[in-house]
């Protein structure tokens, strides 16, 4: 059908400790068509940089070549940047001569390890509104690699939201990247004064203004004005954001929360409050303390107890998601990721979340 299934997995997987360390045999390959290790830094002289990763990650990013000889199909991309290194990303981008040296480095990166392509990660926050300079030097740095790229025969993805202040952003970076990562996760988060879910599929009428615009179906749609459909592919999230209530009397979407993260609730493996893997919190049900939810209005699920408050998607919520986007017509989704599904089937089936997708 064309339709791609992007399986992202984290480095920081490999670390964990007992039943949930994940390593390359766990990746159902055939269930994907294409492949992300995320992620590498880039250095200052323009290099990737992934000393910091250890021996572990590395050997695990060496089995890539060995996935690709096993399932020919797949298309195997490294990451670059992540939620804590945006800034060394756009110091980079700035440089136009270390713009030409990561580009030239990078092909021969993927060369060594037989990968078929650099996913870009710019990942602003929702709220975030990038500057026009910081706009024209990350697309620059796009423009450079495709340059680099093409006659190696290696692919670009670039992976950011999908809101009116990147849509000119998009528009310039179409004709360099083979695949747009729309990042639509972690759009409500518990700093904003209220509950609610972090995957919005529709934008709704209850929505508070500033919410109004995040949201799938409006992040894809923006997009979609200026790129065609089938480079754009939907992030679905294996993972949920926490939420503490300002009050137990009231835990339902929109309701009040306590702004910091210092008190919010965290996977036992994870470490992240507004990261937290589907493996951990489908456990939750068994515990007689935490209550489960659907809205219908939300199509979407939680859980709470006391306090704490849980948004995500199971598999009832990322099939209707997934459902829309293939309607929609965009070119497929990405499981961010894959690491975080129930991979060891302790809740029920294995891969619940990649399966229902």
């Amino acid at each position: 059908s064309g339709f791609e299934v992007v399986c992202r997995v984290v480095h920081e997987s490999f670390h964990r400790q007992g039943v949930w360390i994940f390593g390359m045999e766990d990746v159902p390959a055939c269930m994907c068509t294409q492949l992300v290790f995320g992620s590498v830094d880039n250095l200052r002289t323009g290099e990737l940089h992934w000393s910091y990763l250890g021996n572990i990650c590395k050997e695990n990013l060496k089995k890539f070549k060995c996935f690709k000889r096993r399932y020919p199909h797949l298309k195997t991309f490294v990451e670059l940047g992540h939620w804590d290194v945006r800034e060394h990303l756009r110091k980079m981008a700035a440089d136009p001569s270390k713009r030409r040296t990561f580009a030239a480095n990078t092909v021969k990166f993927l060369l060594n390890f037989g990968l078929d392509g650099l996913s870009v990660f710019i990942g602003e926050e929702p709220f975030e509104v990038l500057s026009q300079s910081t706009k024209q030097n990350l697309a620059a740095l796009l423009k450079e690699l495709s340059a680099a790229f093409k006659p190696a025969g290696k692919l670009l993805s670039a992976t950011f939201r999908g809101t009116e202040n990147m849509q000119d952003f998009a528009k310039n970076i179409e004709p360099y990247v083979d695949f747009i990562y729309v990042l639509a996760i972690r759009m409500r988060q518990n700093d904003f004064g209220v509950t609610g879910m972090h995957t919005q599929l529709h934008p709704l009428p209850s929505d508070p203004e500033k919410y109004k615009a995040h949201n799938i179906e409006t992040y894809i749609r923006t997009l979609a004005k200026v790129v065609p459909k089938h480079k754009l592919l939907a992030v679905l999230a294996f993972e949920g954001t926490a939420f503490r209530l300002a009050s137990s009397d009231k835990p339902g979407f929109y309701d009040p929360s306590q702004p910091g993260l210092s008190a919010v609730y965290k996977g036992q493996y994870t470490k992240n409050p507004q990261a937290i893997g589907y493996f951990e919190f489908c456990r939750l049900y068994d515990y007689h303390t935490w209550h489960h939810d659907w809205n219908e209005t939300f199509i979407s699920t939680y859980v709470y107890s006391d306090k704490d408050w849980i948004s995500y998607d199971d598999g009832r919520s990322v099939s209707a998601r997934a459902r829309w986007l293939v309607n929609e017509g965009v070119g497929g989704v990405v499981a961010w990721s894959i690491d975080k599904d129930d991979f060891r089937g302790i809740c029920g089936s294995v891969y619940p979340m990649l399966e229902s997708i």
